[in-house]
């Protein structure tokens, strides 16, 4: 065996354990993200007022209703995404909702994106914006109510 034919083996098993680690991978995402994103739901449903006044001072229209949506989707998405259930429907909605969020609350620091790139990285949103397109792109992984009912759907249409 050549040491071409070494390294190709070899970055082929390499390359396949990494595949193996997908589905980990994404669940460990789903569970942390999904409960992060549980805790912002309920702390913004816990003191409403305040979301809502947060809300009015961005300028979000509808301010009131804004809040409880962002709330409800942030605190059942979150639940959603934990059990893999529905998850590119919630990622999509829950990296919506952190766009939004780039563009009231954190404003200043995307209008300055060309000077400072690094800066927006460090924005709260920006790594939930990151993690929910990671979770619509790949979805939820083998390791997923998505997963378990994609295959009880095509046994029965099987029959």
């Amino acid at each position: 065996m050549d040491g071409f034919s070494i390294f190709g083996s070899f970055f082929r098993g390499f390359t396949k354990f990494g595949e193996n680690l997908q589905s980990l991978v994404l669940l460990i995402f789903r569970l942390i993200w999904g409960f992060s994103f549980y805790q912002a739901g309920i702390g913004k449903l816990s003191n409403m007022e305040s979301t809502i006044s947060l809300f009015q001072g961005l300028g979000i229209p509808f301010p009131e209703t804004n809040a409880y949506f962002v709330a409800l989707v942030e605190c059942i998405g979150g639940i959603f995404l934990i059990f893999g259930l529905g998850t590119q429907l919630w990622a999509l909605l829950l990296a919506i909702i952190m766009v939004v969020a780039f563009l009231t609350a954190h404003i200043d620091v995307l209008k300055n994106i060309f000077i400072d790139p690094l800066a927006v990285t460090k924005e709260s949103p920006f790594n939930f914006l990151l993690v929910m397109l990671l979770l619509f792109a790949f979805g939820p992984g083998k390791i997923s109510l998505d997963y378990l009912a994609e295959k009880i759907f095509h046994k029965f249409v099987k029959k």
